[in-house]
């Protein structure tokens, strides 16, 4: 709900004080100077590479599966690793609706599928399930196809998690999260060697 954040609750932490974005839209994260890659990123506990997919338009998790985000610029424990810059934890969320839910959605970047729902005997278990993949790599082509250009940005990012919502004692859950992006880039012959 944040102005500036596209509906992404990770991107609120380009607005909190001492968090610049790193230029050239890398996606990548500044903590109070430091180094982009002495930002450690973690999802549920698990470090992951990068938060943001290419640009640094959307993150690598599909908001309807964010419970909460924790940005630590320092004093953080010694679970997070050798972090010299920072820390941006995501958490997903844990908490499932009596009904199955599920959501479609297309936007002028990418286009999302989200399903929730509890299975097994009492609803014993709780399963999420969301993927979003961009299309910027059908539509720029339109606008390029005249120059000989050829730009072809595009990203994909899927989720699957189980939780078991009955434990007695401790907890259990189960992640598969799996992202990826690739810029294709051509120039006409005349204006340089090779593609």
């Amino acid at each position: 709900r944040i102005p500036g954040t596209f509906g992404d609750p990770v991107r609120v932490i380009q607005n909190l004080p001492g968090t610049a974005r790193a230029p050239f839209g890398t996606g990548l994260v500044v903590v109070r100077g430091s180094n982009p890659e002495d930002t450690a990123f973690y999802v549920d506990g698990i470090r992951v590479p990068l938060i943001y997919h290419l640009g640094g338009l959307v993150s690598i998790v599909n908001e309807d599966i964010v419970g909460s985000v924790d940005y630590l610029p320092g004093g953080y424990g010694v679970e997070f690793g050798r972090s010299t810059g920072g820390v941006i934890h995501i958490r997903t969320n844990a908490d499932y609706p009596e009904r199955a839910r599920a959501e479609v959605s297309v936007d002028v970047l990418d286009a999302t599928a989200f399903v929730q729902s509890r299975a097994g005997k009492e609803g014993r278990w709780g399963i999420t399930a969301a993927g979003r993949r961009s299309y910027l790599d059908k539509l720029l082509p339109i606008f390029t196809a005249d120059t000989g250009f050829t730009v072809k940005p595009y990203w994909w990012d899927y989720q699957v998690k189980i939780d078991d919502l009955k434990k007695s004692n401790g907890r259990f859950s189960a992640m598969v999260l799996g992202f990826g992006d690739k810029l294709y880039f051509g120039s006409p012959d005349d204006v340089a060697q090779g593609s």
